[in-house]
């Protein structure tokens, strides 16, 4: 009996939903991706991840979104998972070099000059018309 309950709501509730964060490391503009349960996490926070070379290291989140398993951006079976918020001695090491902000800020600059040459001859109509109409 529990088990066709268990049908019913999880077919309810739709697909399953996984938490996949974009990471940066130090000094490396590639974004890795994670996964993890901890709703906590958000952009610009600093969080211990693994790495396949040596301890786990920390890295800046540029990105927290949910995707089901179909549509995320890496397979689950090979997505490790974080191990959590990093120390105070690692957020500091980002803070003092003011990468932190700075990390998430140059993504989103990063995608804003990517829609304006998206944009390209209404924007140029757009610019021309602010500068030189009536």
């Amino acid at each position: 009996m529990s088990n066709k309950f268990a049908k019913i709501i999880a077919a309810l509730r739709g697909p399953q939903k996984y938490r996949y964060l974009g990471v940066n490391f130090w000094n490396d503009d590639t974004v890795h991706y994670y996964r993890t349960e901890d709703r906590s996490i958000r952009k610009g926070k600093v969080v211990m991840v693994p790495v396949s070379y040596g301890p786990d290291r920390p890295a800046v989140v540029v990105s927290a979104k949910w995707y089901s398993e179909g549509y995320a951006p890496y397979p689950l079976k090979w997505t490790p998972m974080i191990s959590g918020p990093a120390r105070f001695r690692d957020q500091l090491k980002f803070d003092l070099a003011g990468m932190r902000k700075d990390m998430a800020e140059r993504r989103e600059e990063r995608r804003d000059r990517r829609a304006c040459r998206t944009g390209g001859f209404f924007t140029a109509l757009l610019f021309m018309d602010i500068f030189f109409g009536d």
